[in-house]
């Protein structure tokens, strides 16, 4: 008779003088032929002697199941380097070995993975907010513990707790229809007290068709119906904007500028033009500026001139962060 093929045999005879015993949880003990245990939540046969838990890794074997609650599941390993078989572990402040820095208690899950030459600790520490911890093992060495990323850092802030160098997170100011997405990573050695530092993303931007009109010979004043935007974030932001200018008076200087919160405007941090002569003969106009704005910051375009009526049209306003707190 040849031997059976699992994937098409439902059943197989048990023969006389077969031994068959359930043994309960494996413990590490002497097992033989017929010894059924229980192991990392799936039940295994013994097929020879040995001490050794079952392989994971054995085709076939059932996927491990996550504790339902930290304390009541998982083995608690003897020391951490101790736990290499694949599975869930319960490790505390008392256990053996390398721990991450300020670990109370957490549920460790050790991945090895088939055809690399390197296993990973992954430590999910309640105790430190929800964080998980990792390292690997590889040529007969730990590396380190590393903070890892949570699943998901798409948020319209940015985390203030268990923060670590290197995090990364995509601010955004709506969740469901976001006009900006920025990029920021945690820069923990940074001198700055703005430590998230951009990384990447398109600029916030306001426009107004307009034409609308100014007649202020100095200080600026906002130009009716903007554009405007507004700072999420304290830090240091780089801010441009432009528009079509004229005015109403030939050779009349006349200015763009932009209002920072309370701070008005001028031609320190704007843009001056003169057309040669009167009307809709426009010039065009554009400018950028990094400077330190404070969260709810209101930025708001703005002009004057000489004298006359100065006149902008399709202004145009965009931000996008340098380094935030």
């Amino acid at each position: 008779m040849s031997t059976p093929n699992p994937a098409t045999t439902d059943w197989v005879p048990v023969f006389a003088g077969a031994d068959i015993n359930y043994r309960g949880d494996f413990s590490g003990v002497q097992y033989k032929d017929g010894d059924i245990v229980i192991y990392q939540g799936s039940p295994w046969m013994c097929v020879r002697p040995t001490t050794s838990p079952p392989d994971q890794s054995f085709p076939g074997a059932a996927a491990t199941a996550l504790p339902p609650r930290l304390g009541i599941g998982g083995m608690v390993p003897t020391s951490m380097e101790a736990a290499t078989e694949n599975g869930y572990y319960y490790v505390t402040s008392s256990t053996p070995g390398t721990k991450p820095v300020g670990m109370s208690f957490g549920l460790m899950h050790v991945i090895s993975e088939e055809g690399l030459n390197y296993l990973t600790q992954m430590v999910y520490q309640e105790s430190n907010n929800a964080a998980w911890i990792r390292r690997r093992y590889g040529s007969g060495t730990w590396r380190p513990w590393v903070a890892m990323a949570p699943p998901s850092l798409y948020d319209v802030t940015l985390p203030t707790a268990q923060l670590y160098d290197g995090m990364e997170c995509t601010l955004v100011d709506i969740l469901a229809t976001p006009t900006y997405q920025w990029r920021f990573r945690y820069n923990a050695g940074s001198t700055n007290a703005d430590k998230w530092e951009f990384i990447g993303g398109a600029p916030a931007r306001a426009e107004t068709v307009g034409p609308d009109n100014v007649t202020a010979t100095g200080p600026a004043v906002d130009i009716p119906n903007g554009p405007s935007l507004t700072v999420p974030r304290a830090g240091v932001w780089e801010y441009s904007f432009g528009a079509d200018g004229y005015n109403s008076l030939a050779g009349i200087n006349f200015v763009l500028c932009v209002r920072r919160g309370a701070i008005t405007g001028g031609l320190n941090d704007g843009v001056s033009g003169r057309t040669a002569t009167a009307g809709a003969d426009s010039l065009s106009l554009s400018r950028s500026v990094r400077s330190t704005l404070g969260a709810g910051d209101v930025l708001w375009m703005q002009a004057y001139a000489n004298g006359g009526t100065a006149s902008f049209r399709s202004r145009w306003l965009s931000l996008l962060p340098v380094r935030v707190s």
